[in-house]
């Protein structure tokens, strides 16, 4: 009987636990994703093209914007699932998609539009 009575407690306590490890482990992975992240996306021949994504987190919610030298936009589609990023974004007259995984403190991914693609990799301005 001591021991049915234990079990709820036990169970309950176990809950909390988990609970708080996975906000605290939520918590750190949207500020890890916030912030000015230098990008660099190589074309099919080579070239490096350089812009900047910049990513917020307003109340659980996220937004980004992509600046290049054509200017700054708001990217459609935008999709966090985890370390996992996905978005939309013109550039010179085209829709491109963007996905991107957050590994440690840069992001790695790839590009794909305009019947072509390519590798995408960025670090947060100022590390």
């Amino acid at each position: 009987m001591y021991t049915r009575r234990r079990f709820p407690v036990f169970f309950t306590f176990l809950c909390a636990v988990l609970l708080a490890a996975c906000s605290m482990a939520w918590a750190q992975s949207s500020s890890a994703l916030a912030g000015k992240w230098k990008m660099t996306s190589v074309t099919s021949d080579g070239n490096d093209i350089a812009w900047t994504l910049s990513i917020t987190n307003t109340d659980g919610k996220y937004a980004a914007t992509v600046a290049s030298a054509d200017g700054e936009t708001s990217v459609k589609d935008l999709r966090v699932n985890g370390n996992k990023i996905h978005f939309r974004t013109p550039y010179q007259g085209e829709e491109y998609d963007i996905d991107l995984t957050l590994q440690g403190d840069k992001l790695n991914g790839t590009w794909s539009g305009n019947g072509d693609s390519g590798q995408t990799k960025g670090e947060k301005a100022g590390a």
